[in-house]
């Protein structure tokens, strides 16, 4: 009897120890139902998860788990033990933005995050994640802007701001901003086509970079490259204070139009450009704007002229003529980000490939819209991550990905 009674009694202990071990978890420690919400992502529709992950690191301990989840309706639940977290999501997934269905993987991070009591409710803002993030051109002032009482153009202040859309420091260091020598309104077939493979480039200004010397830029923040480096405000109330830019462009012009060069504000490297008098970016904008990792600045000259041809009909004659020009050729591979300018009553083709850009975006629907003065195309917000860092929209079509006629950022 009495080795029954001692039997049931070490059934009973196991039975306890069992249900506090559930409950309890590994080595004691409390347990939780931690219910996880996926909030939506601002612009995207119809958002779906796909081989969901969550990796969670004890803050405590550094004791680190992975585990994969399946979500529902936007929500999963994992069991965990009580503590302090940094618990990270990552998953494939796609999603609609005006009308496309993206392929992308998703990510997002609460840090720090306490677990406690039975039952637990977590959410994470997901963003969307690119491995091959990189420079973005996010904003391109190229209208100019009026003086307020004559409304006449006022000269000198337009800007590109570029952003880095990766979630690492990265050196501008080298970084090259070109214009095509191509434009948007007049097309010809020529020869030889070098679309598939490269693009022209009429002006070639790079970041200065010796080797030695980083100009690292953190995820999230932008480096403005202007014309003047000056406070435009101060002669044109409509304009902006550009003295605090990062970089400007500088060209020792050989007639009596002379350049200003603010000596606190880094010019840039003039690798080439058409004009022996002073760059302008187009205001018309029928051109397109790339960044570009030069691979080859040495030589680059010698060994990238492109020499062209194409057939020109007299309007008086109606003969044929052959022309022939030439200027530079910058490989597609190179390039890091490119943005198409064109005008709805001028747009006849995109002079860069369609894998660098399908679209185009512009200020004002015709090239003799005077409201495009002081607007600007402005990249549109993805996503933002936890920490308020924005996910820029990068889909390689800026009919898409820009905001048209926008107010330029530096006016905000």
């Amino acid at each position: 009897m009495r080795k029954i009674i001692n039997l049931l009694v070490v059934i009973t202990l196991a039975f306890c120890m069992g249900a506090c071990s559930d409950e309890n978890g590994k080595n004691g420690i409390p347990v939780s139902t931690v219910t996880f919400t996926l909030s939506e992502i601002n612009n995207l529709k119809e958002v779906s998860y796909t081989e969901a992950s969550v990796t969670y690191k004890n803050l405590t301990n550094a004791i680190e788990k992975n585990e994969k989840v399946s979500i529902r309706d936007n929500r999963f639940a994992l069991n965990m033990p009580q503590g302090l977290y940094s618990i990270s999501f990552e998953a494939k997934g796609t999603y609609k933005l005006d009308g496309k269905t993206h392929n992308t993987t998703f990510k997002a991070l609460i840090n720090p995050a306490t677990v406690k009591g039975e039952t637990c409710a977590l959410s994470f803002n997901p963003f969307v994640y690119s491995e091959n993030a990189g420079f973005v051109i996010e904003e391109i002032f190229y209208a100019g802007t009026v003086y307020p009482n004559t409304q006449k153009p006022y000269l000198g202040d337009q800007y590109f701001k570029i952003t880095n859309n990766s979630d690492k420091a990265l050196d501008a260091g080298g970084l090259t901003l070109v214009e095509t020598k191509f434009n948007s309104s007049t097309k010809f077939d020529y020869t030889p086509d070098i679309m598939g493979e490269a693009i022209t480039a009429d002006a070639i200004y790079s970041i200065p970079s010796n080797g030695e010397k980083k100009y690292m830029v953190q995820p999230g923040a932008s480096i403005i490259i202007c014309d003047k480096a000056t406070n435009h405000k101060e002669s044109n109330p409509n304009s902006f204070d550009l003295s605090k830019a990062n970089f400007e462009w500088y060209d020792k012009s050989t007639n009596s139009t002379t350049d200003t060069d603010n000596p606190s504000v880094p010019n840039l490297d003039k690798i080439y450009c058409y004009t022996l008098s002073t760059w302008i970016p187009s205001q018309q904008g029928n051109r397109a704007y790339a960044l570009v990792d030069m691979k080859e600045k040495d030589g680059f000259l010698e060994k990238y002229k492109y020499e062209y041809s194409w057939k020109m009909i007299i309007p008086k004659t109606g003969k044929e003529k052959i022309m022939h020009s030439s200027t530079y050729k910058i490989p597609n591979a190179w390039v890091v980000d490119a943005v198409q300018l064109s005008t709805p009553d001028k747009h006849k083709w995109n002079v860069v490939n369609a894998s660098l850009d399908a679209g185009y975006t512009y200020c004002g629907k015709s090239s003799n819209d005077k409201s495009k003065h002081g607007k600007c195309v402005r990249r549109k917000v993805l996503s933002t991550t936890a920490d308020g860092r924005k996910i820029l929209q990068d889909t390689n079509n800026s009919t898409d990905d820009f905001e048209r006629d926008a107010v330029p950022s530096l006016a905000d």
